[in-house]
């Protein structure tokens, strides 16, 4: 699984490498959640617990699995509304 935490550590590493040559860094597609932490950084809200991760996999997996992203984000807005309220369907 490729998480957020690695992405940031390798786009880190890449940009600084293309910085280092001189060149401009062009970054494109992902979620804005990646990008996110490229540009403002890592949060520093702990690590999720692995129980609760998995539960909210299976809570939304089926509609992940089925392009759902309203019914996804009416389940997230179950739990934390104001989470729910500042996502996007890019988030997904």
């Amino acid at each position: 699984e490729y998480t957020a935490g690695a992405f940031y550590r390798d786009a880190l590493h890449a940009v600084h490498d293309v910085l280092d040559r001189g060149k401009t860094p062009v970054l494109v597609g992902g979620t804005c959640m990646y990008l996110r932490w490229l540009v403002r950084g890592r949060p520093t809200a702990p690590r999720s617990d692995p129980k609760t991760a998995e539960k909210a996999r299976e809570v939304l997996d089926p509609h992940q699995r089925d392009g759902d992203w309203a019914g996804g984000l009416s389940r997230l807005a179950e739990y934390d509304g104001a989470r729910a309220a500042q996502l996007t369907a890019n988030d997904w």
